[in-house]
């Protein structure tokens, strides 16, 4: 999730079909490694319904933001910029909580990073040897770690731009994609054996994985603002298509990870069962696919997504950075009301985000993946659901039926995310205390 507080560049103009794998293409990203938990959470069935209703959902809200740009009749416009059209306030509020949301992405990214980083480093005989029964000698590798990536991320928040940091985003993809294949892999090819053995229903976490992995993510506006088509029908089927298909590879993912993974894996995604010792689902994989299956292609991912956490830290502190040294600029003239502000350097600000950065890894969380639900259901559905619906209801006076879907999916989502995040609070509060 990233902060979209600059206007969009100037793309070139796509046609409508090759928008919808666009669209498609980013929303791949390191969510899907929820889905396999999302399905043993709720079941196959209700897994089923619950990706329809939020692909619908979103495609309401992604047609939302395309809708409201017509009726404004601003085409080259970002998401907060939009809200600002309405008001000013409107606009802070929404800045708010995507900053909120980078931040929030940002803590469990780099929760993340370091327990694979500090997985891969075990690999070592050696450092296994050093590290195991030693708690100082793993608080001491967790803080060398930390500094060394504060070290590199003082440097990279200090760039002005990300065009050098495209690469990281081609990896994204590349690796979303070959985690969809290795769990379509696992789970087509020898299923696991205790494939239903669960009867246990956790809605609240599969809610918020969920939308942590698919919802309108704030920079939908350059992509549709790119298409060479903008009429509201040829837009209309853009979002519907692009959004169900979205929701059905999730799905989709989300069966076969489970399928080939289990009710073993408990409450863990993916990548955390992967970098977890003595794991069975691990166990199991090796038993059925062997040492490239079960061990290989575990830990390939597993490095891959490494990288992806590192980069995803730097692409959502990035539009951070800019919103803070406007909150501490200071008028360099109070008399002239002409003066331009002056704003804390970027370096300063730069070294504010890696003391957070650190802070946000130095103590290692255990229940992170119920953290995530929680970010994804208190923040990510108001981006998602509740905003793009409230462009609408204020975009036009008129009373029609996009208003009138509008209102319904604002006021039912924010019932869903009030009640979802008391009982995901109530959850991990009670997962930390077993913990503890």
């Amino acid at each position: 999730m990233q902060v979209d507080s600059s206007k969009p560049q100037a793309a070139k103009k796509m046609s409508s079909f090759t928008a919808i794998p666009v669209i498609i293409a980013s929303t791949l990203g390191t969510g899907i490694t929820s889905m396999p938990l999302v399905v043993k959470s709720i079941g196959i069935t209700y897994t089923i319904i619950f990706m329809a209703v939020i692909g619908l959902v979103t495609f309401h809200s992604i047609y939302a933001l395309s809708y409201t740009s017509v009726m404004v009749q601003k085409e080259d416009v970002s998401y907060t910029s939009l809200a600002g059209y309405f008001s000013k306030a409107l606009e802070k509020i929404v800045v708010v909580f995507m900053t909120f949301a980078c931040l929030s992405t940002t803590f469990i990214f780099i929760q993340r990073l370091l327990s694979i980083i500090i997985y891969l480093v075990k690999q070592n005989d050696f450092m296994k040897f050093l590290l195991e029964d030693n708690p100082s000698a793993n608080f001491s590798l967790r803080v060398g770690i930390l500094f060394l990536l504060c070290m590199a991320y003082f440097f990279l928040f200090r760039l002005e731009d990300l065009a050098s940091l495209t690469f990281f985003s081609h990896l994204s993809l590349a690796s979303a994609v070959i985690f969809s294949l290795a769990m379509g892999f696992y789970g087509i090819k020898s299923p696991s054996a205790d494939i239903g053995t669960s009867g246990e229903r956790n809605f609240s976490l599969a809610f918020g994985s969920s939308i942590f992995a698919l919802h309108c993510q704030s920079t939908f506006t350059g992509i549709l603002s790119s298409i060479e088509d903008k009429s509201l029908p040829n837009l209309r089927f853009v979002t519907f298509f692009a959004s169900m298909l979205a929701a059905l590879l999730y799905g989709a993912v989300g069966c076969f990870g489970y399928w080939g993974l289990g009710d073993s894996m408990g409450l863990d995604s993916v990548l955390k069962l992967f970098i977890k010792d003595a794991s069975p689902v691990l166990e199991s994989l090796e038993l059925r696919f062997g040492y490239l299956g079960g061990v290989l292609l575990p830990k390939i991912i597993c490095s891959l997504f490494s990288l992806i956490f590192f980069s995803g830290i730097v692409f959502n502190m990035f539009p951070v950075i800019p919103i803070v040294q406007n909150m501490f600029s200071k008028t360099s003239d109070p008399l002239n009301a002409a003066a331009k502000p002056r704003k804390i350097s970027r370096k300063a600000v730069s070294l504010i985000g890696c003391l957070f950065v650190f802070l946000s890894g130095f103590y290692q969380i255990g229940a992170i993946d119920q953290i995530l639900a929680v970010v994804g259901s208190v923040v990510i559905t108001p981006l998602s659901f509740i905003f793009p619906s409230l462009f609408i209801i204020l975009s036009t006076k008129k009373f029609n039926l996009m208003k009138f879907i509008a209102i319904t999916v604002a006021f039912v989502s924010s019932c869903a995310m009030v009640v979802l995040f008391y009982l995901e609070v109530m959850s991990l509060v009670e997962s930390m205390n077993k913990s503890s």
